[in-house]
Parts: structure tokens; C-alpha cells; sequence
């Protein structure tokens, strides 16, 4: 009997930890990050090269100041921001990938969205740094780029709004709309009058191109046949489990 029970006092931490590491590549909240949790990125793109050749997938994440603004006017969030939601966080991080011939991989970005939901005040206590991010993030057009290289040469570039036709030519701009997010701060409140974690959602891709509560889970997933043909297979919206490689066999 002891020795069962020193078997199980081995074993559960073992198993817990197990069980931890698990969850960490699948759930929704991913991981304990510098005393905070991790949330799912609000841009993700599941990449698959099927070129003979090793591709290279960049993102970024930054704002416009309209819905049609130049290509040039997009500027990326500077790392201090990802720094003051999370000491953890990096607006580098998982920003990009080099992909194999015939392998898949993916980006996301740490950009902390759902803080600005955040309350500004716990138990009658200030909280600063929610409100700095606030201040510097609320009524702002969120948005990307995504850029797919071989070598030296851009094969595609996605925008996230509507970037100007001549614009899309000048900056080999391939696709556009794919989505952009508005902070403003009537636009965390839903039609029934609850809060949101994340702001209204704008893109061309589903909802017929109405704007979208977003969950904050937003993926994508474009396969490269070649460098002429780069085709977006599906996109999930939703709290699913991250399961690429599954994904990638039937598509």
C-alpha cells in the first residue's frame, strides 16, 4: 500500500505535467506568461508550401487612420506596446516563419487586444497599465500585412484593408480586406448590450462583409501551389483546437 502510494505520488505530477504541455499547443488560453495568460491571436495564418522552393511568411501588425488609407500609411505597433500588456510579449514574436518544400508552419502575433476590455479598476485600486493601453489603443483601425517571399522576391502580399488600386500594384499588394478591427469604444458593445472581449471585425472573407464580432481567434489558411498561385483554402473564427497538420492532409 505505501509503495502504491509513493507510485502515485511520482506519477500524478508527472501526468499533470504531461497533460499541461497538451493543452498548451491547443486550448484557446495557451499558457502561463509572465503572470498573465495567453490569448489566442487575433491574426493567425497556417501556411502550406507546396513549391520546390523554401518560402519565407512575414507578419505584421499595426494601424491605419481609415478603412482606405494608403499602403504607406501603415504603421506597425512599436514593441512597447506588447511590453507594457505583458513583460512576456513581443511584437516579434511568432511574427515569422521559414517554410520547407512540401512542409506547412504558421505566424500570429502577441498583440494584446483583449486587454483593452480590461476594467481599469480592481477592488477600487487604479490599474495603470490598463489604462495606458487603453490611451494608446482604443479608437485605432487594427490591421496587417502578410508577406510570402522566395529569397529576394515577394511571391504574395495580403492586406487586411482596402488598400487603393494603384497602391496595390506599387506595393505588390495581391489581396486586400482579408480584416481589420475598429477600437472605437462603441464598439465593444454588441447588439444586445454586452460587453465584448474583442471589437467589431471587418473583412470580405465571411459574414458577407458585414462587420463581425471578432473572437479574437482569427485564422487563416493559404496554400502555395506556386509562386502564381497562392489560394486561401479556409479560415476558422472560432475557439477550435490548432490542429494544422490535421488540416493540411485533406487540403
Amino acid at each position: 500500500m505505501n509503495i502504491r502510494k509513493k507510485r502515485l505520488t511520482l506519477i500524478l505530477p508527472v501526468m499533470a505535467a504531461v497533460f499541461l504541455i497538451l493543452l498548451s499547443g491547443c486550448l484557446p488560453i495557451t499558457c502561463w506568461l509572465g503572470g498573465g495568460l495567453s490569448y489566442p491571436s487575433i491574426f493567425r495564418f497556417s501556411v502550406k508550401n507546396k513549391t520546390n522552393s523554401e518560402l519565407t511568411v512575414k507578419l505584421e501588425v499595426g494601424e491605419i487612420p481609415s478603412p482606405g488609407a494608403r499602403y504607406e500609411d501603415f504603421t506597425p505597433f512599436p514593441e512597447e506596446i506588447y511590453k507594457l500588456a505583458n513583460e512576456a510579449y513581443s511584437a516579434e514574436q511568432g511574427t515569422r516563419c521559414v517554410i520547407k518544400p512540401g512542409h506547412n508552419s504558421y505566424v500570429r502575433t502577441d498583440f494584446p487586444m483583449h486587454y483593452l476590455s480590461y476594467p481599469e479598476y480592481e477592488e477600487g485600486e487604479l490599474i495603470p497599465k490598463i489604462v495606458e493601453l487603453k490611451a494608446k489603443l482604443l479608437n485605432k483601425l487594427v490591421t496587417f500585412t502578410l508577406t510570402i517571399s522566395r529569397g529576394e522576391e515577394i511571391i504574395h502580399r495580403i492586406a487586411g484593408w482596402d488598400v487603393p488600386d494603384e497602391d496595390m500594384e506599387n506595393s505588390h499588394v495581391d489581396e486586400k480586406m482579408y480584416g481589420y478591427y475598429d477600437t472605437g469604444e462603441d464598439n465593444w458593445i454588441d447588439d444586445d448590450g454586452e460587453e465584448r472581449m474583442y471589437p467589431l471585425f471587418y473583412t470580405k472573407i465571411w459574414n458577407n462583409g458585414e462587420p463581425y464580432w471578432g473572437s479574437g481567434a482569427t485564422r487563416f489558411y493559404i496554400r502555395v501551389d506556386s509562386p502564381d498561385s497562392v489560394i486561401l483554402t479556409g479560415y476558422a473564427v472560432d475557439f477550435d483546437f490548432y490542429d494544422d497538420d490535421g488540416y493540411w492532409v485533406s487540403h
